[in-house]
């Protein structure tokens, strides 16, 4: 919506400045100090925006349109979408607005988020693997993959538990069971060094095993890990149908405002069973 109003906007804003300069370039033709050929090539260039402007007014109806129709059918497709899905959500950095949103759209697909964790980075690699109770773990990027498994299956998980002070900055709830898919947003820069490696190892082993979508806002593309799902915008009807069909199928791509895909593709949900018809 915010683009084609811009651009609509602009449009009016230059054709409004070529009216004046034709007005102003009449005054002064009769003074020879306009051509005609140049009042010819303004006046063309005026049917030309007004052409654009006719169309980007459209295109901004149409689109208008769209979203009041995601909208108003945003519950019927996310009815039962994630029933007994249960999803993980990892935030590298503290939670932003895309919380709300995340939690909206699993909710609303009548998923549960079985656990968060918002992480504090960088991290020390020093002090982190210094206060793992395990022997073994070489560097920090096995410990990355090895809180990524201890994520995913729920249970007990010692790893969390003794670099909590170090690396966690909020974790709720806690339940024991398994996770069916996983979001994870990156609320600060990307990493350099030993943090970055840690981050590789976490988000190495939180895809393949399940749907993982990496859900970010609408800012400048940073970059991204391999292995998820990309959705861009989970705040509107839409990003959120998208977040939750990317979670029920575990399907790859990029999608939302600016990606090549808008949405991914939607399928009907089966009837749970026991249900009539």
């Amino acid at each position: 919506m915010f683009d084609f109003r811009y651009h609509v906007a602009s449009l009016a804003a230059v054709f409004l400045a070529l009216v004046v300069g034709i007005v102003i370039g009449v005054g002064l033709s009769g003074q020879g100090i306009v051509a005609e050929s140049e009042r010819e090539f303004l006046n063309d260039r005026i049917d030309e925006l007004e052409a654009s402007l006719g169309q980007a007014e459209t295109r901004s109806d149409q689109d208008r349109v769209a979203v009041q129709f995601a909208d108003a059918a945003y519950a019927a497709v996310m009815e039962n979408r994630l029933a007994g899905r249960r999803i993980a959500v990892v935030f590298v950095g503290r939670t932003n607005e895309l919380r709300s949103a995340i939690s909206a759209a699993i909710s609303d697909a009548d998923g549960t988020v079985v656990r968060l964790r918002a992480l504090k980075v960088p991290v020390d690699a020093e002090a982190l693997l210094g206060a793992v109770p395990l022997q073994g773990i070489g560097d920090v990027r096995e410990l990355g993959r090895m809180l990524a498994g201890e994520l995913l299956a729920g249970g007990p998980s010692p790893l969390w538990d003794a670099v909590a002070e170090q690396l966690v900055i909020e974790r709720i709830p806690d339940a024991d069971a398994p996770a069916d898919g996983v979001v994870v947003v990156r609320s600060v820069d990307p990493q350099e060094g030993e943090t970055a490696r840690l981050l590789n190892g976490l988000y190495g082993g939180l895809t393949g095993a399940a749907p993982a979508v990496w859900a970010e806002g609408l800012g400048p593309l940073p970059s991204r890990p391999e292995g998820f799902a990309v959705l861009r915008d989970v705040s509107t009807a839409l990003g959120r149908v998208s977040l939750a069909v990317l979670l029920e199928t575990g399907a790859q791509g990029e999608y939302g405002p600016g990606a090549p895909s808008a949405v991914p593709t939607i399928q009907p949900v089966p009837p749970l069973a026991g249900t009539d018809g």
